[in-house]
């Protein structure tokens, strides 16, 4: 079984990208919540177009990563 997982962001969609804060050069940014899984076979579009519009989490999980 393949499983995709999927970062939200914290939520972040198209409507409030302004949201996102860029960290400064030399600092980290921890991307250890916001994460989404479902079954690689479940995905019907490709990963430009499931990144580029507001993310819907209707059938998918949330992951622990």
């Amino acid at each position: 079984m393949i499983i995709c997982l999927l970062w939200t962001a914290l939520g972040v969609s198209a409507q409030n990208v302004s949201d996102i804060t860029i960290p400064a050069s030399g600092e980290k940014t921890l991307l250890n919540s916001g994460w989404y899984a479902r079954r690689a076979n479940e995905i019907r579009v490709d990963g430009n177009r499931l990144s580029a519009s507001a993310f819907n989490p209707d059938g998918w999980m949330q992951a622990r990563v």
